[in-house]
């Protein structure tokens, strides 16, 4: 008699809000090498819908370097769109608004680690405030 080996459920759960400013992604598990494609490939199809993606990260527990990658890789893209608007602006209208990815809400792992690699400069997230735990 053999035992089915029990299957996992999903690493990470995505779930999208649209508001009139903005487009939320709220996640939920971890962002890891088996789930950094799905997370690239949603926040990559929301771009061309939304000028402004927040990520929310308060339910994300873990972050690895493959995670790291998808980060960078959805801003990146998200500079390429505003790049490729940008050149296709008449001048006469000004430049348009760029397309924008937005971390929030994440842990004090998650904040270490954007530290740690720089990532808090490209995302523009500011220093904690003295006083409170690193």
């Amino acid at each position: 008699m053999s035992v089915s080996p029990s299957v996992p459920g999903p690493e990470l759960k995505l779930e999208a809000e649209k508001t009139p400013n903005e487009t939320i992604v709220h996640c939920t598990g971890r962002i890891t090498s088996d789930t950094a494609a799905l997370f690239q490939e949603t926040i990559r199809n929301l771009i061309p819908e939304s000028k402004c993606i927040t990520v929310d990260l308060s339910h994300v527990s873990y972050i690895d370097s493959a995670g790291l990658g998808a980060l960078t890789g959805v801003w990146s893209s998200a500079k390429r769109k505003s790049a490729e608007i940008g050149f296709r602006w008449p001048e006469a209208h000004g430049s348009p608004p760029a397309h924008e990815i937005r971390l929030v809400n994440f842990n004090s792992y998650i904040r270490k680690l954007l530290r740690i690699t720089k990532l808090d400069k490209v995302f523009g997230i500011p220093e904690e405030s003295p006083g409170k735990g690193t």
